[in-house]
């Protein structure tokens, strides 16, 4: 398995500079994986933003954007990350990749501060292993009768979440985190169906799982909701 090493921050993202407060700074790993924005702040807990499977560090419809900023504002320092061969991550698609992601970047926050808390959406939370030293918030994620609906669903060796909302299955892949309405053009490893069903036994039990029957394209109010309910776990 290829050990991922995260990089050294700069001064400022490791906050030695008097101004570096709020400054985002790309924390880059050893390999070609796609690195992390670290938002660097003052207080001594922080937060691990893990997007769903097809989504953006930014998140569908600006979320990981909107909490990240309100985070900062609140003193709280945030990682969001990118999941190989996801959002505009052109790596492969591999969920042995995106738990090594996961797990170095737990290791390269809790090397920063006391307290990490994880909010991870859909594929994404099941990247966290189950040993892992952290409070895990989970917005719906995957289920082993959703994955195996998809699997019994898709042919062959791809995975074409357009097609598998097509012949009835849009709650299953809204599950993993991929905006059901507006898919096309995203296409997988029917294998990476397999392994997030294998990965389910080794994942970390959320803390708290939100927003189980959401879309994935949150409406403003369900973006205040879930923005407001981190922050206030992070009290």
């Amino acid at each position: 398995m290829t050990n991922v090493q995260w990089g050294q921050p700069s001064l400022a993202a490791r906050g030695t500079l008097p101004d570096s407060v709020g400054i985002p700074r790309y924390v880059t790993t050893g390999h070609d994986l796609s690195p992390g924005l670290w938002h660097p702040a003052e207080k001594d807990t922080a937060l691990l933003i893990v997007p769903g499977m097809g989504e953006p560090r930014s998140g569908i419809n600006y979320l990981w954007s909107e909490l990240a900023d309100r985070g900062h504002k609140a003193g709280f320092g945030s990682l969001r990350l990118e999941l190989s061969g996801c959002g505009n991550d052109s790596g492969p698609v591999s969920f042995d990749l995106w738990r090594l992601q996961v797990s170095s970047a737990i290791s390269w926050l809790k090397s920063r501060c006391l307290r990490l808390v994880v909010i991870a959406r859909g594929a994404g939370a099941l990247a966290v292993p189950q040993e892992a030293d952290c409070e895990l918030l989970s917005l719906r994620p995957p289920t082993v009768l959703g994955l195996r609906d998809l699997l019994d669903a898709t042919s062959g060796r791809r995975f074409s979440p357009w097609e598998t909302v097509g012949s009835g299955h849009a709650g299953a892949v809204s599950d993993l985190g991929i905006e059901a309405r507006c898919c096309g053009g995203l296409n997988f490893p029917r294998s990476v169906l397999t392994d997030l069903l294998t990965g389910l036994t080794s994942a970390k039990v959320p803390s708290t799982t939100w927003l189980s029957t959401a879309q994935t394209h949150l409406t403003l109010r369900e973006r205040a909701w879930v923005t407001d309910h981190v922050m206030e776990w992070l009290q």
